[in-house]
């Protein structure tokens, strides 16, 4: 049959086999909405969980670049907080289950300078001005606003007897000030996604953040382009004991 509609209908049998090959690659097709695909990474570790609950520190976009869009659709929920000026508009329409927050993180509730660029995605807290160098990009405004420490926004925003799977923190170098800032004994994330610019491997051990980290009972699993994914020693220990 295959050979008969190969030779005497090789335009039915050409469409048979598009639409076999269609058919395969939908049913595996996964679409990532992170930057470098950092979503799909942390999914094959929550394979087989319904939903789930995350925690998106800098935000920025409900869809684009975000590390927690894939898992909202999948029915997943969590908390989404950026400094950003109206950030939270977009946010309360298209991702309405969450709780959508404008607020800004830091290791302690202190008024900062927040930055606002022709490049939204650079837009954040900055302890120094060397950012300002940068070629091409150029200074729209900067602000005061008074900064929060990510216990406190947990205190008052986390549903009870939920717990986080997700802390997924994009803040611009203040990464570690909004890790030091969770209360570690009440909050702990199974999985934990850091942007770390200009990062290589040979600098795992001695950075600061996975240094602060493995203190606080986490182990490396991947990174991307600039992000660094970090999971709790007991999901780690789980995963060693499947592959073993």
């Amino acid at each position: 049959m295959r050979d008969f509609l190969r030779v005497k209908l090789p335009s039915l049998y050409n469409f048979l086999i598009f639409l076999n090959h269609s058919i395969f690659f939908w049913r595996f097709f996964r679409k990532s909405y992170s930057q470098f695909g950092e979503d799909l990474i942390v999914s094959h570790l929550f394979q087989g969980k319904g939903r789930g609950f995350y925690v998106d520190v800098g935000a920025h976009r409900p869809t684009q670049f975000s590390n927690t869009y894939f898992f909202y659709k999948r029915g997943w929920r969590g908390i989404n907080i950026d400094a950003m000026p109206g950030s939270m508009k977009l946010f309360r329409i298209v991702r309405h289950r969450d709780i959508n927050l404008e607020a800004a993180i830091s290791g302690m509730k202190e008024t900062k300078l927040y930055y606002s660029f022709n490049r939204p995605l650079q837009n954040g807290i900055y302890d120094d001005e060397t950012v300002l160098n940068t070629p091409g990009l150029v200074l729209i405004e900067k602000r005061e606003i008074v900064t929060q420490t990510l216990s406190s926004i947990l205190d008052s925003h986390l549903p009870k007897e939920v717990t986080i799977d997700i802390l997924s923190i994009d803040v611009e170098g203040l990464d570690l000030a909004v890790l030091k800032s969770n209360n570690w004994s009440k909050y702990k994330p199974r999985v934990i996604l850091v942007e770390i610019l200009n990062f290589n491997m040979e600098m795992l051990k001695d950075h600061e953040v996975s240094k602060f980290l493995s203190e606080a009972g986490y182990v490396f699993y991947s990174r991307t382009v600039h992000t660094i994914i970090f999971i709790e020693n007991e999901m780690a220990a789980g995963l060693l004991q499947k592959e073993t």
